[in-house]
C-alpha cells in the first residue's frame, strides 16, 4: 500500500513502498527541488541505504539527488551506486542514515531507485540472517553474468534496479535444492511477495523472470547461508530464448509487487502487456492466474498454442485465484488497457514439463474449479508429454524405445550451456558393433559413441566412468540399419549433483561391491536388459537403506520402491526392476561400503525367510504416475510367486493405476493350502492387505489392453503360534483392505474413468 504521512508537511511529502523492514522509493514517488521525508521509518533506527540509477545517465545527475538524515550525515545516488571495491556490481552494504531521513531531487533525470533496510530489526526478527549482496543492475557487465562470490556468501541474492526492465536467467543456485524469487528486498520473505519458485537445479537453469519493477531477491531461507549462485541478467532487452520443457517463468504487471500493492514506476512499460514465449517442443503446461484491481473494458488475454496450431484461449476480467493446465508449446499474453496509464495488476505462474507433471495429480484433485474433463484431458496430455525420455530433478533418462524408430533424437529437457556426466549401457549380447554406431553428442563438438561409455572405468569390471561430460543441448544419433535395434539406455545427470557409482547391468556379473568405485552414500545401477534383481544385501554400517526407481540425483520419496530397515533384513530381501535405472540409497549417514549380488533376465526363485521384503513392479515403472518406455514386452512381471521357508505374517502396501480393463490378483496361501485374495479392478491408491501364511502370489490378466502401472511393497515378519493363526485365512473372513490416503469419497472412480478414456 502506498502511504502518505502527515508529519513534516513544511518538507514535503514523499510517497513510497513500506515493508515492515524497509522502504522502497522511486523517482515517481517524489518531487523536483523539494525536501522530502521517507514516510513511516522507525524514529532513530539506523537503516543500511542502497541506491542505483538508470544506465546511461552519468553521475553528474546522480550527483543532484542527495539523500540525508537529521544528524546531518548525506549521500548523493551518485556516491550510493558505486561499487564495493574489487566486486563490480555489488553496493557497499556498510552506509547508514538514522531515522528521519530525507530526498532531494534536483531533476529527475537521473531515474533513481533507494531502498533503506533496517538495520537492527532485520536482525531481531532473523537472528541468523545477515544482509545479501545487493546488485546494482546498472553495473552488471555486456556479459550479464552475476555471481554472487563477488559479494559475500549469502542465503540469496538481491538486485536493485532504475531500469525499465530486467531479467534473470539460467539460474544456478548451486548446492541449494530450491530457492524462490521474490518481488521485494533480503529482508521480507513472505509467500505474499513470491513470484516465482525454482523447485530443483535443472528447473532454475532451464527458468527466467523478467521484472518490471525496482527490486528482485533470489533467496532460500531453508538451507543454510553457505550458498554460491549465479545467474545471467540482462538489461531492456527482450527475452526471445526458445524454452526447454520443464522451464518455468511467470508474468507479471509493471511495478508488481504483490496481488494488492504495485511500485510507483517512472515508466510506461508496454513490453510488459504484449509478449510470447515458445518451448521447444509440445509440452505439459500449469498456469496459475493471480489477478486483481480491474477497470470498466481492461482485460487479460493469454492464448495457449501447440506445435500443430491447436489454440487455447483464455481471458480474465475479474479479480481472483484460478489455475488450469493445458498442452502447449507457445503461450502469448496481451492485455487490453483502454483506461490510459490504468492497467490491472497480475502475477501469472508457468510451469512445464516434467517439474510439474510429477505433482499434476495433487493439484488437480486439489482444485476443485478445474473440471473432470479437463483432469481427464490433461492426465493423459501428462503422459505423452514424457513419452520420449523422463526428466528427473536433475536429469534425464533415455531409452532406446524413446527413439521410436528414428535415428536421431534431440534429449528434451537438459538446460542449454549446462555441463552434463554421460553415463550409457546397452543389452547383453553380441552388440558391440552396433553401440560402435550409436553416437552421444553436443553442439560444442564433443561426442562418445554408446560403445566407449558403456566400458567400465580403470580398476573395476562393471562401475561405469563419472568422468564423461557433454554440455547441453545433446543429441543422440544412431545410425544403425533401422530394421534392427538393440536396446540401451542413457542416463544424462547434471555435473553440478553429488554422484554416486553406477554399475552397468550389462557388465555386472555375480556381486556389486561399491568399493569397485567409491564410498558414497549410494549406488545407482543403470540397464538395458529386460529386467535385473538385486538380492542379499550387505549394508554395511547404514541402519536402513531405500531402493528407487530413479538415479541418484533425485532422492524423492515418490520414486522409493522399496525400504530396508536393518542389516538383517537387507540378507534376505529382494528386488526385481523391469526399467531402465534403481538406486540403492541413504542420504543421512555419509559414505559406506555395501554389496549386494546382482542377476539379470533370470526369475529369482530362492526361498524366502520370514522378515523379508520385496516388491511387484509393472514394466517401466518409475512413479504411481509416470513410467518410462521400455523396449520390451515384460510379461515376466505379470506371474510371480515366492514361497516362505515358514508361515509367517505376509503384508502388502499397494498402488495401481490404469487397472482397467485388467485386473490384479495378490494371493496368500497358507502351509494348509487355504487362499486369500486381494483382486483389483480399479484404480487403487495405497491400499493395504495382509494375512498369515507361506506363499504369496501375484497375477496381472491384461485382457488386451495396455499394462497397468504398478507397485505393491511385500513385508513379512514371524509371528508368535498363537491359535487363531490358524483360523485366519478361513474363507469366511476377508482379508482387510484399507483405503488410507483418499477417503472413500475421493475421487478414485475419476481415475479409473480417465484411465477407461482412449
Amino acid at each position: 500500500m502506498l502511504r502518505a504521512s502527515i508529519f513534516m508537511v513544511a518538507v514535503g511529502l514523499c510517497s513510497a513502498v513500506d515493508l515492515p523492514y524497509s522502504t522502497i522509493i522511486t523517482s515517481a514517488d517524489v518531487q523536483v527541488g523539494v525536501p522530502q521525508t521517507l514516510n513511516n521509518l522507525a524514529k532513530d533506527s539506523v537503516y543500511r541505504i542502497y541506491a542505483t540509477f538508470a544506465s546511461g545517465n552519468t553521475d553528474a545527475y546522480a550527483q543532484n539527488v542527495k539523500i540525508f538524515d537529521s544528524t546531518g550525515a548525506t549521500f548523493t545516488v551518485a556516491g550510493l551506486s558505486q561499487a564495493k571495491p574489487n566486486s563490480g556490481y555489488f553496493l557497499d552494504n556498510i552506509r547508514y542514515l538514522r531515522a528521519p531521513i530525507a530526498v532531494c531531487f534536483k531533476s529527475l533525470e537521473s531515474l533513481l531507485i533507494c531502498m533503506l533496510q533496517h538495520g537492527y530489526k532485520i536482525v531481531a526478527k532473523y537472528p541468523h540472517l545477515t544482509p545479501f549482496p545487493v546488485v546494482n543492475a546498472a553495473l552488471v557487465p555486456a556479459n550479464g553474468e552475476v555471481d554472487s562470490n563477488n559479494g559475500f556468501i549469502g542465503a540469496g541474492i538481491t538486485v536493485l534496479s532504475a531500469e525499465q526492465y530486467f531479467t534473470m536467467y539460467i539460474i544456478d543456485i548451486g548446492n541449494l535444492a530450491s530457492m524462490s524469487i521474490s518481488s521485494v528486498g533480503y529482508d521480507e520473505f513472505s509467500n505474499a511477495y513470491t513470484v516465482m519458485w525454482l523447485n530443483s537445479p535443472n528447473e532454475a537453469r532451464l527458468s527466467f523472470l523478467t521484472v518490471y519493477g525496482p527490486v528482485a531477491t533470489l533467496f532460500n531461507t531453508n538451507w543454510g547461508i553457505n550458498a554460491r549462485f549465479k545467474f545471467q541478467l540482462s538489461r531492456n532487452a527482450k527475452f526471445d530464448t526458445t524454452l526447454a520443457p520443464g522451464a518455468a517463468f511467470a508474468l507479471t504487471s509493471p511495478g508488481y509487487l504483490s496481488t494488492t500493492q504495485s511500485y510507483n514506476i517512472p515508466y510506461t512499460i508496454n513490453d510488459a502487456l504484449d509478449r510470447s514465449y515458445s518451448f521447444g517442443a509440445n509440452t505439459i503446461v500449469q498456469a496459475n492466474y493471480n489477478v486483481n484491481d480491474f477497470q470498466g473494458g481492461e482485460q487479460i488475454n493469454l492464448q495457449f498454442s501447440t506445435a500443430e496450431n491447436a489454440i487455447s484461449d483464455v481471458k480474465l476480467s475479474s479479480s481472483g485465484a484460478s489455475g488450469q493446465v493445458l498442452w502447449a508449446n507457445r503461450i502469448s499474453l496481451y492485455v487490453e488497457h483502454p483506461n490510459g496509464n490504468h492497467m490491472p495488476r497480475f502475477l501469472i505462474q508457468v510451469t512445464s514439463g516434467s517439474s510439474f507433471t510429477f505433482s499434476l495429480l495433487g493439484v488437480l484433485l486439489n482444485h476443485s474449479h478445474i473440471s473432470i474433463k479437463m483432469f481427464r484431458v490433461c492426465f493423459l496430455f501428462a503422459l505423452f508429454a514424457l513419452s520420449n525420455a523422463v526428466s528427473l530433478r536433475s536429469s534425464v533418462v533415455v531409452t532406446s524405445a524413446d527413439m521410436q524408430g528414428q535415428s536421431q533424437l534431440y534429449v528434451p529437457g537438459l538446460a542449454s550451456g549446462i555441463l552434463y556426466r554421460v553415463y550409457a549401457t546397452f543389452a547383453t549380447g553380441d552388440n558391440y558393433n552396433y553401440a560402435t554406431n550409436v553416437w552421444i553428442s553436443d553442439t560444442y563438438g564433443a561426442k562418445y559413441s554408446l560403445a566407449m561409455l558403456a566400458q567400465a572405468k580403470p580398476g573395476s569390471n562393471y562401475i561405469l566412468s563419472e568422468i564423461n561430460f557433454l554440455k547441453a543441448p545433446i543429441t543422440i544419433f544412431d545410425n544403425n540399419n533401422a530394421g534392427t535395434r538393440v536396446p540401451f539406455t542413457v542416463y544424462m545427470v547434471d555435473s553440478y549433483v553429488g554422484y554416486y557409482p553406477v554399475a552397468s547391468a550389462q557388465l555386472a556379473v555375480g556381486a556389486i561391491d561399491s568399493q569397485y568405485g567409491f564410498w558414497a552414500a549410494g549406488i545407482t545401477v543403470l540397464s538395458a536388459e529386460k529386467y535385473f534383481t538385486m538380492y542379499n544385501f550387505d549394508i554395511g554400517s547404514f541402519p536402513n537403506m531405500y531402493i528407487s526407481s530413479a538415479g541418484f540425483d533425485d532422492p524423492s520419496l515418490d520414486y522409493n520402491v522399496m525400504y530396508i530397515g536393518s542389516q538383517s533384513q537387507a540378507r534376505i530381501s529382494f528386488l526385481t526392476v523391469y526399467g531402465p535405472i534403481a538406486t540403492l540409497y541413504n542420504t543421512n549417514f555419509g559414505t559406506n561400503r555395501f554389496q549386494f549380488q546382482f542377476s539379470k533376465n533370470t526369475p529369482y526363485n530362492v526361498q524366502l525367510a520370514p522378515g523379508a521384503s520385496f516388491a511387484f513392479l509393472s514394466p517401466g515403472y518409475l512413479s504411481q504416475y509416470l513410467t518410462y518406455n521400455i523396449p520390451y514386452t515384460v510379461t515376466e512381471a505379470f506371474n510371480q510367486a515366492y514361497t516362505f521357508g515358514d508361515s509367517n505374517w505376509m503384508h502388502a502396501d499397494f498402488q495401481a493405476h490404469g487397472v482397467s480393463p485388467s485386473s490384479i490378483q495378490l494371493r496368500f496361501t497358507s502351509s494348509g493350502g487355504d487362499n486369500r485374495d486381494v483382486v483389483s479392478t480399479f484404480d487403487e491408491n495405497q491400499n493395504y492387505g495382509e494375512a498369515f501364511g507361506n506363499r504369496i502370489s501375484f497375477t496381472v490378466n491384461t485382457n488386451g489392453g495396455p499394462s497397468p502401472r504398478f507397485l505393491y511393497k511385500i513385508t513379512s515378519e514371524a509371528a508368535e503360534p498363537v491359535p487363531v493363526s490358524s483360523n485366519i485365512l478361513e474363507a469366511s473372513e476377508p482379508v482387510p483392505v484399507i483405503l488410507n490416503i483418499l477417503e472413500a469419497s475421493a475421487p478414485v472412480p475419476v481415475i479409473s474413468n480417465i484411465l477407461e478414456t482412449n
